[in-house]
């Protein structure tokens, strides 16, 4: 498993139903109430036929209640071009994530060939 930030391009910003304004950095157009990392990373161990290599989508989701205090922070570091993913949280608040791969461009969950720790 190839796990990179660096490549990959936040294509949903609604992580608990926070998105930025549509006239704000960091607005994207989609509804889902997410946090989408596109083309994260590849699997190349699975056994699931002639295309055993799938790419790969990190989406994060809130478990509990998320009150960010900017959320057109959420995503990359340093205004979306840094090497690190951000999750942008207000003071004083706690929140429980999912972290889920799926693959690329769908809803379709992926088990990982081998074990990841965030």
């Amino acid at each position: 498993v190839d796990l990179n930030f660096v490549q990959a391009e936040v294509t949903c910003n609604n992580l608990g139903g926070f998105k930025p304004l549509p006239d704000e950095p960091g607005f994207l157009p989609c509804n889902d109430e997410e946090l989408r990392y596109t083309n994260f990373g590849t699997d190349f161990g699975l056994d699931i036929g002639p295309a055993d290599n799938v790419v790969l989508d990190l989406v994060v989701t809130n478990l509990t209640s998320y009150i960010p205090n900017n959320a057109r922070r959420n995503g990359r570091t340093q205004d979306q071009t840094g090497s690190f993913g951000q999750v942008n949280l207000a003071d004083d608040q706690s929140t429980d994530f999912a972290y889920r791969f799926y693959e690329t461009g769908t809803n379709t969950p992926v088990s990982l060939s081998t074990g990841i720790d965030f």
